[in-house]
């Protein structure tokens, strides 16, 4: 509808956006938006202040001075543009082009589509930010995690959620890893496959293969969900067994998700001593 009548740049500088989405317009740019004077809006809103009648559009109005305001807001501009479209002593066409260009879809709308405005994405409260952080430390010491890796957890989801944080968080989370050193580096299962491919020459042993052989030995469990786009059970994560919790740990990791970008989760790697368990039992 706004191809209708697109805005002039002189009318556009008149008008402004709030961060909420709220369209406002000068008293000058609504007198250009409907084709008048300003002295007649001056006239308009003088009456709307001291309660003289008023089109029917304007008399929820009635009793606010504008004048003072300085911008006036979009439900007030629109319905000074149908005053002077319908029920003025002498209307205007430019009047009733704003009034068919907005009416479609909203004034406030049609104004947001002419100066390009977009809504800014809702902002976390601090209370948010925590009740998360809570939740996935919450869900990490269900599944047997130590206490300072759950810490360590509780910091990295309140760095993700909020870059920001993260110059003030990231030493806590180093003076955790320092005071709780892990006694080596942990392997995902692809990297298990790769060191018994080496240890047993044969072909490449995949990831899929350990992650097999690790439910069969008993030394973890795989966790179903529900897909809800199609309600078939599927595998969500794998836990370690009582049996396996000597050999592995939950780490996060990044992957990258097509829509949204990188995304993160928790994954289960396992310390070098379960090559030699694998190596006797493959």
């Amino acid at each position: 509808m706004s191809a209708m009548f697109h805005l002039p740049e002189n009318i556009r500088r008149e008008l402004s956006v709030d961060e909420s989405g709220k369209a406002y317009a000068t008293q000058s740019g609504t007198a250009r938006l409907c084709g008048v004077a300003q002295s007649s809006i001056n006239e308009l809103l003088e009456k709307l202040a001291i309660g003289k009648p008023v089109s029917e559009p304007l008399k929820r109005f009635a009793g606010i001075d504008y004048r003072a305001i300085g911008k006036l807001p979009d439900l007030l501009v629109i319905c000074i543009a149908n005053h002077y479209a319908m029920y003025a002593r002498k209307t205007t066409e430019q009047a009733k082009r704003i009034l068919l260009c907005s009416e479609a879809i909203g004034f406030r709308v049609w104004v947001q589509k002419e100066l390009g405005w977009k809504e800014k994405p809702a902002e976390l409260s601090l209370e948010d930010i925590a009740f998360f952080a809570d939740f996935a430390a919450s869900s990490a010491e269900k599944a047997g995690v130590s206490t300072p890796l759950i810490q360590s957890i509780k910091l990295d989801s309140v760095m993700q959620i909020k870059p920001q944080a993260k110059p003030l968080l990231l030493p806590q989370k180093k003076a955790i890893a320092s005071a709780n050193p892990m006694p080596e580096k942990a392997l995902s299962p692809t990297e298990v496959g790769q060191e018994l491919t080496k240890r047993l020459r044969v072909d490449k042993i995949s990831a899929q293969a350990v992650n097999k052989k690790l439910i069969q030995l008993g030394f973890q469990v795989s966790i179903k969900r529900t897909k809800k786009s199609t309600g078939k059970i599927v595998h969500d994560y794998y836990q370690a067994t009582q049996k396996g919790e000597q050999y592995s740990q939950l780490e996060m990791a990044t992957y990258k998700v097509m829509s949204d970008g990188n995304s993160t989760k928790y994954q289960l790697r396992w310390f070098s001593g379960i090559i030699d368990v694998l190596v006797s039992e493959w």
